[in-house]
């Protein structure tokens, strides 16, 4: 009889050690499936040359499927369309956290109640886009070498400028920018006219409602801050 206890003592938490792993493994497996499925269905809806990669925080992952709330979901993908059909702009890569995400018919419909990121857009692709060479200088400014028509001659420029970014109307536009050119004197006004005619307001058209909230320059690319509110990731 003493034996028997002794055995039953050993077997049951082995079996609950087994059950537990294997609970965990299905959770496990059930959270890749989902973000697989989930990154497919977000590369349809925003566009991308590839799936984007999808974290889906929080554990146990079934539990919160039952609920069909998930209280953070990390997305990172490359390519995001983020112009407009006439002046088209590529974002080389973005980081979405999006928090209080709700999910219905089985993933197939996917929202946030919050978004809040990153995008990076190089320098080279702001340089193609543009057609004049755009580099990095310092003080959180950009430097555009550009010719222009000055006087009726066509004269080489280096404009320095700094971007800013227009919320309200959602475009990057080059400020107080300053020329430097052999010779001239180029008056303030006629600075400013050259800046916009050589490299005109970026429009920013993101998609699910997404909004750029910030600017900031680096070496490699210009760096836009995110936000979004109830935003349909997946519809």
């Amino acid at each position: 009889m003493t034996r028997r206890r002794g055995r039953g003592c050993v077997v049951l938490p082995v079996v609950v050690v087994l059950v537990l792993a294997g609970l965990f493994a299905l959770d496990r497996w059930a959270v890749g499936r989902v973000e697989t499925e989930v990154s497919s269905r977000v590369r349809t809806q925003m566009g991308l040359p590839e799936d984007p990669g999808v974290t889906i925080h929080g554990f146990p992952f079934l539990t919160q499927v039952a609920t069909n709330r998930f209280e953070r979901v990390d997305l990172q993908g490359r390519g995001l369309p983020a112009g407009t059909q006439e002046r088209p702009l590529t974002v080389d890569r973005m980081e979405l956290e999006l928090t209080g995400v709700r999910t219905a018919d089985t993933f197939r419909k996917v929202s946030a109640d919050q978004l809040t990121g990153m995008a990076y857009v190089t320098w080279a692709e702001l340089t193609h886009r543009a057609g004049v060479p755009i580099s990095e200088e310092e003080g959180g400014r950009v430097r555009v070498d550009i010719t222009a028509d000055l006087y009726g001659q066509q004269v080489p420029f280096v404009v320095s400028a700094k971007p800013m970014l227009d919320v309200p109307t959602q475009q990057i536009r080059l400020t107080e920018p300053r020329v430097i050119v052999a010779s001239y004197q180029v008056p303030d006004v006629v600075v400013q006219r050259i800046a916009d005619e050589s490299v005109p307001p970026f429009p920013l058209e993101l998609p699910m409602g997404i909004r750029a909230s910030s600017l900031q320059t680096g070496p490699d690319e210009l760096r836009l801050g995110l936000e979004g509110a109830d935003v349909a990731l997946v519809r």
